[in-house]
């Protein structure tokens, strides 16, 4: 999988905050 870091870390607190709700 071939994705830039900056996506992860963008995406990172949306499955946190989904995954916290």
């Amino acid at each position: 999988i071939s994705v830039s870091p900056v996506l992860r870390i963008s995406m990172a607190p949306l499955g946190n905050t989904l995954t916290t709700s």
